[in-house]
């Protein structure tokens, strides 16, 4: 292994600087209603300090044999550099069995093979589906970050096109 996958393995394992983590808004944009369309999109309070996200995507008619997925990491503003930064081919890395290793995290961290329909290779049919991935206290990002506002970008394309985006905002507290 390179020098640069055991900085990510280190980086991974070392705890946020925080206590806290407070998880404040999910904003979802589709940029082709017509094809795929964003049924749902929402941060539900589920009890003092327990949020829920739930978001439906319908897929075309046809199925998708060719997606990828760009996630970022950054200071909430738009004048901040991108702390992490990854594209992932969607149907290679289900599929793969030597994935990506920071997206990898991610999909583990983000527990998306239990909450989410995304367990699986291409093609992709119906509706995709993130069901009660659970925000609480315990909740901490698997990267060091310092306090502050902070954005989780996920850019979803088809076929190459920008399809939709999804953020997710959070704040980091002593």
């Amino acid at each position: 292994m390179s020098i640069y996958y055991w900085l990510i393995i280190v980086t991974l394992a070392t705890p946020t600087w925080s206590e806290h983590t407070r998880v404040k808004s999910i904003e979802c944009h589709s940029f082709d209603p017509e094809n795929i369309h964003i049924r749902s999109c929402i941060l539900k309070p589920v009890g003092r300090g327990v949020k829920d996200v739930y978001v439906v995507i319908k897929l075309p008619k046809e199925p998708v044999t060719n997606a990828t997925v760009r996630l970022e990491l950054k200071h909430r503003g738009y004048d901040k550099p991108v702390l992490y930064s990854f594209t992932v081919d969607a149907c290679r890395f289900m599929s793969a069995s030597n994935r990506n290793i920071l997206a990898n995290a991610f999909y583990k961290f983000l527990k998306f093979d239990v909450y989410t329909n995304l367990n699986h290779s291409c093609p992709f049919t119906g509706e995709l589906i993130i069901d009660h991935l659970r925000f609480d206290k315990n909740f901490n990002f698997p990267v060091r970050m310092s306090l502050g506002n902070y954005k989780l970008m996920s850019y979803w394309y088809t076929y190459n096109v920008l399809r939709i985006t999804i953020q997710l905002n959070f704040e980091i507290t002593a």
